[in-house]
């Protein structure tokens, strides 16, 4: 990893990636340790990082999987419970959890 700007290394990083980037971030992190990576941010993850095969599910769970694929996440009711929880409000709280407001050494970081 390259190292960049003047943080101390004993501060460690925060490393973070979009998509398939999100991938190699977690790989950077696993790589270089807990000593050097402090935090990890993906941002779009991969589908590969979010999804299986449906052959490995137990066979027990497959039946609830293709209720909540097709029903929940299909072109019926999908974009009416997207258009329900993707509110402006949900999406305050959801980053307000993972925003940085203020850090400890007094440094503004990204508010909401």
């Amino acid at each position: 990893m390259e190292r960049r700007g003047s943080a101390s290394s004993s501060l460690g990083w925060t490393v973070g990636g979009n998509s398939i980037g999100g991938l190699l971030t977690m790989m950077v992190a696993i790589a270089q340790g807990k000593e050097k990576v402090k935090g990890c941010v993906l941002f779009n993850a991969a589908g590969g990082l979010t999804s299986f095969r449906d052959e490995e599910l137990p066979w027990v769970l497959r039946p609830l999987w293709v209720f909540v694929r097709v029903v929940l996440f299909g072109d019926i009711f999908g974009p009416g419970l997207f258009k329900r929880f993707a509110t402006e409000e949900n999406v305050r709280s959801v980053l307000s959890q993972v925003t940085i407001k203020e850090r400890k050494r007094g440094k503004k970081g990204m508010g909401l």
